[in-house]
């Protein structure tokens, strides 16, 4: 089963997965994170990066830009297109894949939008965040046949980890 999260900005959708996985420290992870740079003595302000999900710190360096969200809103495909399916290879001892997140800026990186489908169909558990956009990678994530897609609010961000974390541990036999 993959569990994907979706919701606004800033209502707490990767808060819920690193939650999950703070409560469960010895699962093996594989898969992505992205994360925005809004640090001026780092990287690109604005900037947005790849790295696998796997590591707590986080390299703001060229070679994992993937985009800008301010100044000039652009997508660096080929970064997805290496770096993410660098981070996407499935090792047999992962417990669960991460994808978080999946959005607009993946629209033309090829390999890599179809190495995310590629993983979903794995009986491996992925969980992630895809934003709230009807077409492209996003909408196939959501529209794909093992993807369980929950919602998040402010209001109900609470009794959806609460779900996501029942779902996830029976599904991990934990």
């Amino acid at each position: 089963m993959n569990i994907f999260l979706t919701g606004n900005i800033q209502v707490g959708k990767s808060t819920i997965i690193n939650k999950f996985l703070s409560a469960h420290p010895n699962l093996k992870v594989g898969g992505f994170k992205t994360v925005s740079n809004f640090d001026k003595s780092l990287g690109v302000y604005g900037g947005v990066y790849i790295g696998p999900a796997s590591e707590d710190s986080f390299r703001f360096n060229e070679d994992c830009h993937v985009g800008n969200r301010v100044s000039g809103k652009k997508a660096f495909p080929n970064i997805f297109d290496i770096k993410g399916l660098e981070y996407l290879k499935i090792d047999d001892s992962y417990d669960l894949i991460i994808m978080d997140e999946i959005g607009f800026m993946e629209t033309n990186a090829k390999k890599f939008s179809k190495a995310v489908l590629d993983v979903l169909d794995l009986d491996m558990p992925v969980i992630g965040v895809v934003k709230p956009i009807m077409k492209g990678l996003p909408l196939n994530v959501k529209m794909h046949e093992k993807t369980k897609l929950l919602e998040v609010t402010i209001d109900n961000r609470d009794y959806i980890y609460n779900e996501f974390k029942t779902i996830l541990e029976k599904e991990l036999d934990l």
